[in-house]
C-alpha cells in the first residue's frame, strides 16, 4: 500500500494529520493532536504520524511506501522507527526550496545571469525523479550532478552512471542559451546549492511515482469547512475535518466536463505560483454530496437504537489548554483589573 502523509491543518493549539492512499486519493485516517497532549506544537506533527500509522496497524494494513515532505523530526523518526516502510519525499516540496534559494542567489550582484535558468532547474529535479521509476538513489544523485554540466554546455562525461544527457543535439535557439561559465562566481555559488550534502540525502529519496499534489485541493476543502480564522472545540473542530475527509473522497477523482459537442472543457487560470503566465484547467463535473444522505440514514438508523442523551462520546477530548494553570478567584482578577486601570 502506497500512502502519502501531510499535515492537514495546522494551529498553535491544533494539529490535523492525514494518511491518504495515493493510488485511488482517499483519505484513509484522520488523527487530530491538540498541543497540550504533546508538550507544544512543534510536536504535533511527528506525534500525529505515529498516531496514524499505529491505528493502521492495529486494523492489520501494513504500511509500504510513504511519501512525506521533508519535515526533520518526520525524517528521523521514521529512520530510526520504521526503517522497513519506503521513506520518499514529494518533488514538489524539494524543488520549491531549491527554487527559493535560486531565486535569492540571482538577485546578488554578478548573478542575474542564473534568472533565465531557475525554472529549468527546477524542472530539473521533478525529471530527475520521473525518469528514474526505480527510486535508485545513486542515479538520481548523478542526474541532478549533470545540471552543473549541462548550463556550462556540458553534455557528457558526467561523473556516476548518468554519463550524458538524454536530450538530442541542440539546434537554433537552444544553440545559443546563457551558458554559466565554471570558475564565475554566479556558479560557484550554485554549485553550493546543488552540491550541499543535506539537499543531496533528499535528492536520494525523492519519490519516483506518487506525489502529494492532491493534498492541495484537500487543504482547500478543510478551509472550507473548517476555516482558520474561527475557534472551533476539540470535538467539534474532528467532526469538521472528518465531513472534509468525506467530502473530499466523494469528490477527489470527478470526471472532466464536456461541452454539448462533447469538447472537453477548460478555463484559463492565472497561478499566484507562476506570475504572468496563463494555463489551461480543465473544469470537472458538478459535486457530489450523496454523502449526506448516507450519514443522515446511518445517524437515524443509531438513534432508533439507543438512547442519545445517555450515550458519552466514543472519543475522550484532551483537556482545555487552561487546565495547566492555577484558575484564581473572579474577585481577584476583577480588583486587580480595576487597580491596574483606576484613574491616577
Amino acid at each position: 500500500m502506497e500512502e502519502q502523509t501531510v499535515r492537514a491543518g495546522f494551529s498553535a493549539k491544533y494539529g490535523s494529520y492525514s494518511l491518504i492512499d495515493l493510488s485511488k486519493d482517499k483519505v484513509i485516517i484522520l488523527e487530530l493532536i491538540q498541543s497540550n497532549e504533546v508538550g507544544g506544537s512543534h510536536y504535533m506533527e511527528k506525534q500525529g504520524l505515529d498516531q496514524a500509522l499505529t491505528s493502521l496497524m492495529e486494523h492489520g494494513i501494513s504500511v509500504d511506501v510513504l511519501v512525506t515532505d521533508r519535515h526533520c523530526q518526520i525524517k528521523k523518526w521514521m529512520r530510526e522507527q520504521h526503517a522497513d516502510i519506503a521513506h520518499y519525499f514529494d518533488v514538489w516540496h524539494v524543488a520549491k526550496g531549491i527554487k527559493k534559494k535560486l531565486i535569492a542567489l540571482a538577485k546578488e550582484k554578478d548573478c542575474s545571469t542564473l534568472r533565465p535558468w531557475i525554472k529549468s532547474i527546477s524542472n530539473h529535479v521533478h525529471w530527475t525523479a520521473a525518469s528514474t521509476p526505480d527510486g535508485n538513489g545513486d542515479v538520481m544523485v548523478s542526474k541532478w550532478y549533470s545540471l552543473l554540466h549541462h548550463i556550462s554546455n556540458i553534455h557528457s562525461g558526467h561523473d556516476g552512471p548518468f554519463t550524458e544527457c538524454e536530450h538530442g543535439p541542440l539546434e537554433g535557439e537552444d544553440r545559443d542559451n546563457l551558458w554559466l561559465k565554471p570558475g564565475t562566481k554566479v556558479f560557484s555559488m550554485l554549485e553550493n546549492i546543488v552540491e550541499k550534502n543535506i539537499l543531496l540525502k533528499d535528492i536520494r529519496k525523492l519519490s519516483p511515482v506518487h506525489q502529494t499534489s492532491s493534498i492541495e485541493s484537500f487543504h482547500n476543502v478543510i478551509n472550507h469547512f473548517a476555516p482558520k480564522m474561527f475557534p472551533f472545540s476539540y470535538m467539534g473542530l474532528l467532526c469538521r475535518i472528518t465531513l472534509a475527509a468525506l467530502h473530499f473522497n466523494e469528490n477527489a477523482r470527478r470526471a472532466q466536463a464536456k461541452t454539448a459537442l462533447g469538447n472537453l472543457r477548460y478555463k484559463l487560470q492565472f497561478p499566484r505560483y507562476a506570475p504572468g503566465e496563463c494555463r489551461a484547467k480543465p473544469i470537472k463535473v458538478e459535486r457530489s454530496y450523496n454523502y449526506v444522505e448516507e450519514i443522515m440514514t446511518l445517524v437515524n438508523q443509531t438513534a432508533s437504537h439507543i438512547n442519545l442523551t445517555s450515550q458519552r462520546p466514543a472519543i475522550d477530548t484532551p483537556p482545555p489548554l487552561t487546565a495547566a494553570y492555577e484558575k484564581p478567584l473572579k474577585d481577584d482578577v476583577v480588583k486587580a483589573h480595576k487597580k491596574r486601570f483606576a484613574k491616577k
